[in-house]
């Protein structure tokens, strides 16, 4: 029987059919080094329906809490909760390796063979992306910014980034989180002169655009750069 009144509430509690409420109390009077309390909060967390989620870690901590505190049942509890943890870490341990064995033996017979995984997604092509900037989809417009820009499957090419992402932040609405995006890396290359020469007033109107959009980034930078060329 725990030693607190908060605990023994909790037991009360627990009687009345609400583990829940035994558990808060269990808690609160394990905190008050109520070493029964640890205990019996320990094994609520040991399986379903007890008030909480079960968590094995947790139990460890609050059995080990009550037997820190002098509590022999808890001091137990640690003892069976180490044994069957450490059992079932050597089963997993076991199944790894054979399962390891297994995929190295298959692995061996089909390197001549490698398959293709059907879920894996499709590579990002140029000519996918161009086409897809022509019939108005923002993200692709700017995918082909980000390949001009990197020279990542198309000839680096600062001034034609800044040409698609202008594309998609042109055709994007106004709630269009990629258009939002692209009207930001377009803002970033008018301010910086990277690509394009450097435009301030043009770099404050994408950023605004951007900023409507909701990305805070912008809005931040649009404040940046107003009071540049309030100056």
């Amino acid at each position: 029987m725990p030693g607190t009144e908060i605990g023994i509430a909790g037991v009360e509690a627990e009687e009345a059919g609400d583990p829940a409420r035994a558990a808060d109390l269990y808690r609160q009077a394990c905190g008050m080094d109520d070493a029964a309390a640890c205990a019996l909060l320990g094994s609520k967390y040991t399986r379903e329906g007890r008030g909480v989620e079960p968590d094995m870690n947790r139990a460890l901590e609050y059995f080990q809490r009550g037997c820190d505190l002098g509590n022999a049942v808890a001091c137990d509890a640690v003892r069976q909760v180490e044994a069957h943890r450490a059992s079932a870490e050597a089963e997993v341990e076991a199944e790894s390796t054979a399962a390891a064995i297994t995929a190295a033996e298959a692995a061996a017979e089909d390197a001549a063979e490698p398959e293709v995984d059907p879920s894996a997604p499709a590579p990002i092509t140029f000519d996918d992306m161009r086409q897809g900037c022509d019939d108005g989809v923002a993200i692709d417009c700017l995918t082909l910014g980000h390949m001009y820009r990197d020279g990542n499957g198309a000839p680096q090419d600062g001034n034609r980034a800044v040409a698609m992402y202008r594309t998609a932040c042109d055709i994007s609405k106004s709630d269009d989180q990629f258009g939002s995006y692209a009207c930001h890396f377009a803002a970033a290359a008018y301010e910086s002169g990277e690509g394009v020469p450097q435009d301030l007033a043009r770099a404050l109107l994408l950023y605004q655009k951007s900023c409507k959009a909701g990305n805070d980034d912008s809005c931040e930078q649009a404040r940046v750069v107003q009071l540049a060329t309030e100056k």
